[in-house]
């Protein structure tokens, strides 16, 4: 100051300034909160210029669906008109009723499937002894006692005889196929209190040499005592198997 009369001068621009510092102090408590990291004026303008932009974009969008609205209802009408709209409600009503149904019979299958593999696993678990034990006896008539045993360890199938523990896959074709017989009717044996039908086989042994059939028509006299079976077949050699067992033998012509 040069001259006393500056004095007010300068004491009202003093008051100005804390004003104003007071004023910043309050605006930078409020919009802290709002503004958590450093603005500037050019990064509001660009998000302005982005929330515009998007704001035009909804807009466009909103009028596309109005005119789509407008024109959906333009077609309701005539449908209305028309009586096409009943019949298509009347086609909801029953198509949404078939699907409840499909659905409940559905849901029933789906309870009685589970129940019937629980059942089957814990039926399988309490025979599964019984069905190698007799698989091993109709294996051991099958191979004329050169395998003895069927045994399952560790979820793989191994046969043995003659002190020998052989996988399935080492044995060959005719001898899996005369293991797959084996336990065919070792679960048909443990069905045997609850027979439905007879067991009739269609010429499965045709590729059978002469010592397995002999074999497996003592299977089939064995197994005779509790199931009926009917052997459908052309091979005369069967014939006299059956013959040497006392089995009946019908010809057809």
């Amino acid at each position: 100051m040069t001259h006393p009369n500056e004095i007010p001068l300068w004491s009202k621009q003093w008051d100005e300034k804390a004003r104003a510092q007071a004023r910043k102090a309050e605006l930078s408590q409020l919009l802290t909160p709002l503004f958590p990291k450093k603005t500037t004026k050019q990064m509001l303008a660009e998000a302005l210029e982005a929330v515009i932009d998007q704001e035009r974009t909804l807009q466009q969008g909103f009028n596309v669906d109005l005119e789509e609205r407008k024109r959906l209802e333009v077609q309701i009408e005539q449908l209305q008109k028309d009586g096409t709209l009943d019949q298509l409600y009347q086609e909801e009503t029953q198509l949404r009723s078939e699907i409840e149904e499909a659905m409940i019979e559905w849901s029933k299958n789906r309870l009685l499937g589970q129940f019937l593999t629980d059942l089957a696993t814990e039926l399988s678990e309490q025979q599964l002894p019984q069905l190698l034990q007799q698989a091993s006896h109709y294996f051991s008539i099958l191979t004329k006692t050169r395998y003895e045993q069927v045994l399952l360890e560790n979820g793989a199938l191994f046969v043995s005889g003659h002190d020998e523990i052989q996988s399935i896959y080492q044995l060959s074709t005719g001898t899996k196929d005369q293991l797959i017989m084996a336990i065919r009717f070792a679960y048909l044996n443990l069905q045997r209190h609850q027979i439905l039908a007879p067991v009739i086989i269609d010429d499965g042994w045709l590729h059978y040499d002469a010592l397995r059939k002999e074999q497996l028509a003592q299977l089939l006299a064995e197994f005779g005592e509790d199931y009926q079976i009917i052997c459908l077949s052309s091979d005369q050699e069967m014939v006299s198997y059956y013959q040497d067992f006392n089995q009946e033998v019908k010809m057809l012509k």
